[in-house]
């Protein structure tokens, strides 16, 4: 249908034919105003219809925004007087498309552009195998972690994603290996050890009194930040970290905790009269030691889900992926 073959009412267009001004009528001009001010603050101008969104579906938005409900030739006057074109979706009149690019706030997350890893998988989204279903499943994950860099963040938000199945963390796997060449850091039975250590004869373990030397030019210590628990002997560790000196490191998990569910856990040990310590996990050169951190927090994260209560948190290091995801609500547009 062209377009001077319909005339705008109040529920959309309608046919010149059937119009009927008893029946049908105008747009509400405080509506279109509201419209027109949701328009102007998220929408800009492009060349081509943008189908992803009728009239109607725009309309909803409207509403969502404003808390008030507005008619659907409302959204499309105010469109149509801002200088927006309209189009006919396959023959649809009531609810027609416009050439508008909208920059929606819930949509945020699909202008994060992904660096490393991610860039590399969603170039692989057109593959019928495991690798490619990965791929189309992260694309479309608001929640995806498109800028982390290390192998253990996309991991374990696998593994804390609800529904995330062993196949896409084979899927992972896999992917890791044929992007970098290289086999994700994974822990060992001799790692798996050297962790329980940390919940029955821990070899080295230190508080904010303690002197410890720093480490040697070129060498880190990998640490881990402990909870000692008041009901039963065993401690439990809740964060995996690198340091060049440990009891200055201590110090500052203590005064500036960082994140608050680190907060409220360092204000709940003092409620307990617990005292936050550090165990040192080993010396390790510098150019291997974000490689290990990566296997050890792995390690220490399946320990802990294994033998926790289900509902207990596990690592700190988990709740710091949040920090790839609050790109996402900081763009400004």
């Amino acid at each position: 249908m062209k377009q001077n073959d319909v005339i705008l009412a109040a529920n959309g267009f309608v046919s010149k034919f059937e119009y009927d001004p008893k029946v049908h009528k105008k747009p509400n001009k405080e509506q279109i105003e509201l419209c027109a001010g949701w328009i102007r603050k998220f929408g800009k101008k492009q060349k081509n219809a943008n189908f992803d969104y009728s009239s109607y579906g725009l309309k909803h938005k409207v509403e969502k925004w404003c808390g008030i409900y507005v008619t659907n030739g409302a959204f499309i006057k105010a469109a149509i007087d801002l200088g927006y074109k309209y189009f006919f979706d396959n023959g649809v009149v009531t609810n027609p498309v416009f050439n508008i690019n909208l920059k929606l706030p819930e949509d945020n997350w699909k202008r994060v552009r992904p660096i490393g890893f991610s860039k590399w998988l969603f170039g692989e989204i057109n593959r019928n195998d495991k690798v490619g279903r990965l791929a189309q499943d992260a694309f479309s994950d608001n929640e995806w972690p498109r800028r982390a860099g290390q192998y253990v963040a996309f991991r374990l938000y696998l593994d804390r994603k609800a529904g995330a199945s062993k196949e896409f963390i084979e899927a992972l796997d896999e992917a890791w290996y044929q992007c970098f060449q290289e086999e994700p850091p994974y822990p060992n039975e001799e790692i798996e050890n050297k962790c329980y250590e940390f919940y029955s004869e821990t070899k080295i373990i230190l508080d904010s009194n303690t002197p410890f030397k720093c480490a040697p030019k070129n060498m880190k210590y990998l640490y881990v930040l402990l909870e000692p628990e008041s009901d039963e002997s065993l401690e439990r560790v809740r964060y995996v970290g690198v340091t060049s000196n440990p009891i200055k490191r201590l110090k500052r998990h203590i005064v500036c905790p960082g994140n608050i569910e680190k907060v409220i856990w360092t204000g709940d040990l003092l409620r307990r009269g617990l005292t936050l310590c550090m165990g040192i996990v080993g010396l390790f050169d510098e150019k291997e030691i974000n490689y290990i951190e990566q296997i050890y927090i792995l390690s220490f994260y399946e320990i802990e889900k294994r033998h926790r209560r289900p509902y207990s948190p596990v690592l700190f290091n988990v709740l710091s992926l949040q920090k790839y995801r609050d790109v996402i609500t900081n763009l400004n547009y």
